[in-house]
């Protein structure tokens, strides 16, 4: 019974409209951007502090550490804060730290940089996925979710190519900038953002760190989406940290042309997160083992392309299934515990972000060794291994 309710109080109709949504799109776009932009680039913060391609990828591997390690906690301590206080704090240290990385003078300072970046990401984030959760009912979740992750495509449509020819003309400093830019405009627009408890929830008593552990932790479903999630952001961040490296290195691509030819997986991404609707009528759980499978089938595709055209096709492919994981995990875990939904959504904001950790540290002995074609192919055993244990884990899923 009280599951019941539980689920007919977060299923409550609720006002959460366009300039809501558009919102959130920016706000996911803005930290989105930063790994992505990264990729193409790090032959060039190389160069600025002496390194090599390999050790700058640290920048992207510490920045992913830090918001898998802010992002549960700021969900596990920051429940009774409002989540617009959360959201707008975060994008303000988001700002300011992308600021700083820009006019970093030593490769330390940058790291530093990123770091206070990554924190804010980790408060505003989660806060923003689950703001969705809060005022949007699961039979419509699944579509305003797709749009909102809209944003890591728009990321790769207008970010990536935008950063990578101010980068060409103007140094990678410049593209950085762009992206505080792009904070500080969705900083503005969380005024357009609803505020206030959940619809229905305002009599109800607030969330305590040993339920929101609970919800996360001992909740079946909620630790195999978390699993499945990061053995596919791994398998993602894995092979795109050294994809900008490879165009440049083995296909002779520019900064520009790298951040051009990687606009295909956005265009990809965007087009299967605007058209999520299909997702809701497939079934969140049948699409992810699609996913999984057109992304084994993608990064191998990636690697085994001789030039640019080819390249862009395998990335259309990939944008189209990772679009399809994205949503499908992130509205699956949003699903799995009304109380701690807030807990869930950081945990899965951590679990995104140890893969980009993981996938940058793990894969650059292999990419520095074995080459890129061994990258795609690690990347693609790992999307297998989610789907397996998808499969092996599916009755605990709350999936309706």
């Amino acid at each position: 019974m009280a599951r019941r309710a539980a689920g007919a109080i977060a299923d409550s109709p609720t006002d959460f409209g366009l300039a809501s949504v558009l919102t959130l799109v920016l706000l996911v776009m803005a930290f989105a951007s930063v790994p992505f932009l990264l990729s193409p680039l790090l032959p060039d913060v190389a160069q600025t502090y002496g390194l090599t391609p390999a050790k700058a990828s640290s920048s992207i591997s510490l920045f992913g550490a830090t918001l898998a390690i802010a992002a549960p906690l700021f969900g596990l301590f920051g429940g009774s804060l409002p989540r617009l206080l959360l959201i707008r704090s975060g994008l303000a240290l988001f700002a300011l730290g992308l600021f700083g990385a820009a006019f970093a003078s030593t490769f330390s300072l940058l790291l530093l940089m990123l770091v206070i970046t990554a924190v804010g990401a980790g408060m505003y984030v989660p806060t923003a996925y689950a703001l969705v959760g809060d005022h949007v009912p699961f039979q419509r979740r699944g579509r305003v979710m797709g749009r909102v992750m809209a944003g890591w495509g728009y990321a790769i449509i207008l970010c990536v190519p935008l950063g990578g020819y101010l980068a060409d003309v103007a140094g990678w400093r410049s593209a950085v900038l762009l992206l505080a830019a792009v904070a500080v405009l969705a900083l503005f627009a969380s005024r357009l953002l609803p505020g206030g408890a959940p619809p229905g929830q305002s009599g109800l008593p607030g969330p305590n760190l040993r339920s929101l552990a609970a919800a996360v932790f001992l909740h079946p479903g909620s630790r195999l989406i978390l699993t499945v999630n990061v053995l596919n952001m791994t398998a993602f961040y894995g092979a795109y940290t050294y994809l900008g490296t490879w165009l440049r290195t083995d296909l002779g691509m520019g900064s520009d042309g790298a951040g051009l030819v990687i606009l295909a997986y956005g265009a990809g991404l965007a087009f299967i997160t605007l058209n999520s609707r299909l997702l809701d009528h497939i079934g969140h759980r049948r699409s992810l083992y699609l996913s999984h499978g057109g992304l084994m089938v993608g990064w191998i595709a990636v690697a085994l392309a001789t030039n640019g055209p080819l390249v862009m096709l395998a990335l259309l492919w990939v944008g189209l299934f990772q679009g399809g994981a994205l949503v499908g995990q992130s509205t699956l875990c949003s699903h799995q515990s009304d109380h701690g939904r807030g807990a869930i959504m950081a945990f899965f904001t951590c679990t995104t972000y140890l893969g980009v950790f993981a996938g940058a540290a793990l894969f650059a002995p292999v990419f520095t060794g074995p080459g890129y074609l061994a990258v795609a192919i690690g990347a693609a055993l790992l999307n297998g291994m989610a789907s397996v244990w998808l499969h092996f884990g599916r009755r605990r899923l709350r999936d309706a």
